[in-house]
């Protein structure tokens, strides 16, 4: 369920940056924040209906041995999770679905964005103005970030998505098994990547990035240097200690006045 959500979050990303690379005049109106909770929401939504028959897919066994008494229980497979007929039909949808659709949607995309990138590249030559040049090239690095992380994907995700169509057919050997071990670890590399792509493209996410941990590391130093210093400036008198070589009587006056006082 994660797995598709993620998937299709990455389509929507290229789905917007497309809109708004090769339809500028339509992108006020279908990119707005609204759609895109409401996008955000119908993906949710669609990958938990998606995900509900396999909760009925195993079911629990309990064995009691008649000889200790004792109760056992384990994990087996429902009458559901044991046909052969629903596991096939569940991933043939599930591949289709969650990779043959979504990388086939992010190829175009992708090509677009290279093309328009290059395009773009190719007129700044022709440029006069420097805040036109400067302008363009913050978008270009923009739909650039959004091309690597679509990249990215995809080469994470590809294997993945033959590994499915090799398990549908069967288990093939040890090779499916060390395939497999491969396909997953990509799948993690991809959901750890992305951070260092806006990083290395993304200028305004690297200054707020640096800007929030030196200010959290100043205010850090800032409260322990505070902290001395107040220990340092204001150390704490005893009232006894204060009035110590006054006269008795004007000494019990001045703990009563004090005392009064607190």
């Amino acid at each position: 369920m994660a797995q598709m959500i993620t998937i299709w979050v990455v389509v929507l990303l290229g789905l917007e940056r497309f809109i708004a690379v090769c339809k500028p005049l339509r992108a006020k109106v279908w990119c707005t924040h609204r759609r895109v909770r409401m996008q955000l929401a119908c993906v949710i939504v669609a990958a938990i209906v998606f995900a509900i028959p396999r909760f009925f897919t195993q079911t629990t066994k309990v064995t009691v041995n008649s000889c200790t008494s004792e109760t056992t229980a384990r994990v087996v497979a429902s009458g559901l999770g044991k046909s052969k007929e629903y596991s096939i039909s569940v991933n043939t949808i599930f591949l289709i679905i969650a990779y043959l659709v979504p990388l086939t949607l992010l190829t175009y995309i992708n090509t677009k964005l290279i093309t328009v990138v290059r395009k773009s590249y190719q007129d700044q030559s022709k440029l006069q103005h420097y805040r036109s040049k400067k302008s363009l090239k913050q978008k270009d690095k923009l739909t650039l970030m959004l091309i690597v992380v679509i990249a990215v994907f995809m080469v994470c995700e590809t294997p993945v998505f033959i590994n499915h169509l090799v398990y549908i057919k069967g288990y093939m050997g040890l090779p499916h098994s060390y395939f497999n071990v491969v396909s997953n670890t990509l799948v993690t590399l991809n959901s750890s990547v992305n951070f260092f792509i806006y990083f290395l493209f993304g200028k305004k996410f690297r200054r707020m990035m640096i800007k929030k941990f030196s200010k959290s590391k100043k205010s850090e130093q800032n409260h322990v240097f505070f902290s001395s210093s107040s220990s340092q400036e204001h150390p704490q008198v005893n009232i006894h200690d204060k009035i110590v070589s006054l006269d008795p009587e004007i000494e019990k006056k001045e703990i009563s006045r004090y005392n009064a006082g607190c």
